[in-house]
C-alpha cells in the first residue's frame, strides 16, 4: 500500500497494539531469509528439506516479485519485468509501484485480503494481516463521500480481477511462463527457441506467430541471444 505517513489510513499511526504487532511482523518478514519467507506464506513448507524448499522458492520468487513481495533471490532484470507485466495484466496497475490514491490503495488492499487470505487461519501471515484489514475498514468509515467512493471503486476493481484470473490472456500467460521458467529459457538462448518452447508447453496457440511473441519478449527485455531454428521439443508438459 502506498499510503502517506501522515494519513489517518496509515496503520503506523494507530495506537492499537495488535496493529503495531502486525507492522513489526512485516518489518521482520522483509529481513527473513527465503526459506523463512516461504514458511510464512506456505506454512506447510515449514521444515521441509532444503533442496525441496529451494525448488519451491525458485518458482515463488519470480512469480511474486511483480506483486511487491521480494524473496531475496537474485533475478535478471528481464525476469523481474516479466513478473511485473504478469501482475499488471491481471490487476490493471503496477502493484510493485503501488497506487497513488490512498483511499483506492486501502480499498484494493481490503478486497485483496478478502479474496486471497491464506487458507490457514492460524498462520503467522494471516494473524498479521487481519488487524491491518480491520484497521482500514474502521478508518475508511470516517472518510467523506468522495473518499468512500474511491475506496468502493477499488474493491469493485479488485473483484473483477477474479474473473480475469479464470480466463487469463495469452499475453499474461507468456509473461508468467517467462518469469517462472526463466532458468530454462536462459538455456534456450534465443527468441526463436523461446517461441517454440512456449508452443510446446501449449502456452501459446499454433496460430500465434513469432512477430507477436517477439513483441512481448521486447516488452520485458528478454535477450535475443543466438539466431537459428530450434529443434522440435516433444515434451509438452507444463511447469508445475
Amino acid at each position: 500500500m502506498n499510503i502517506p505517513e501522515n494519513s489517518d489510513l496509515n496503520p503506523g499511526n494507530s495506537e492499537n497494539p495488535e496493529v503495531q504487532k502486525s507492522i513489526e511482523f512485516f518489518k521482520q518478514l522483509e529481513k527473513m531469509p527465503p526459506e523463512q519467507k516461504l514458511a510464512a506464506f506456505l506454512p506447510k513448507c515449514a521444515g521441509i528439506e532444503k533442496e525441496k524448499a529451494d525448488e519451491v522458492i525458485n518458482y515463488m520468487a519470480p512469480l511474486f516479485y511483480g506483486s511487491g513481495i521480494d524473496f531475496g533471490v537474485t533475478l535478471p532484470e528481464w525476469v523481474k519485468a516479466a513478473s511485473e507485466k504478469f501482475w499488471q495484466c491481471f490487476w490493471g496497475l503496477n502493484l510493485k509501484k503501488n497506487v497513488e490514491n490512498e483511499n483506492f490503495a486501502a480499498g484494493f488492499f481490503v478486497e485483496a485480503m478478502n479474496l486471497f487470505s491464506p487458507n490457514d487461519a492460524k498462520s503467522d501471515l494471516t494473524q498479521a494481516l487481519n488487524p491491518l484489514t480491520d484497521f482500514l475498514r474502521g478508518e475508511v468509515a470516517k472518510l467523506p463521500a468522495e473518499g468512500l467512493m474511491e475506496f468502493a471503486d477499488a474493491r469493485i476493481k479488485a473483484k473483477k480481477w477474479t474473473e480475469k484470473i479464470k480466463n487469463p490472456t495469452e499475453r499474461a500467460m507468456v509473461f508468467l511462463f517467462i518469469a517462472v521458467g526463466w532458468k530454462e529459457i536462459e538455456k534456450l538462448g534465443s527468441h526463436v527457441k523461446t517461441h517454440q518452447w512456449l508452443l510446446d508447453k501449449k502456452v501459446i496457440s499454433p496460430y500465434t506467430d513469432r512477430a507477436e511473441t517477439a513483441k512481448w519478449f521486447r516488452e520485458v527485455g528478454l535477450p535475443k541471444g543466438r539466431a537459428g531454428r530450434p529443434k522440435k521439443n516433444t515434451d509438452c508438459s507444463t511447469i508445475q
